[in-house]
């Protein structure tokens, strides 16, 4: 049984997220079915949903995912896909 994080984890996962990925900012993301991560931008900063779950909003898909699914884009990847 998977244990859920604490609230200071939580919240350290959502800063961290901010402080790499501000407003804007170009992140490859892992969507939920995909073979292959999308490029994409930060639409709203991180914050705690629900009290249970680390999460963001990009640019062009709907809904949240978890902060975990996004990463730094490579500079080849940025090339590839036009920054988004």
């Amino acid at each position: 049984m998977k244990r859920s994080l604490s609230q200071a984890k939580l919240q350290k996962q959502v800063d961290d997220f901010n402080a790499r990925f501000p407003l804007g900012a170009p992140v490859m993301l892992q969507k939920d079915f995909a073979p292959a991560p999308i490029l994409t931008k930060v639409r709203h900063p991180a914050y705690v949903l629900s009290g249970h779950s680390a999460v963001a909003f990009f640019e062009g898909i709907t809904g949240c995912y978890l902060v975990d699914r996004a990463s730094a884009p490579t500079k080849e990847q940025l090339a590839v896909g036009g920054a988004a």
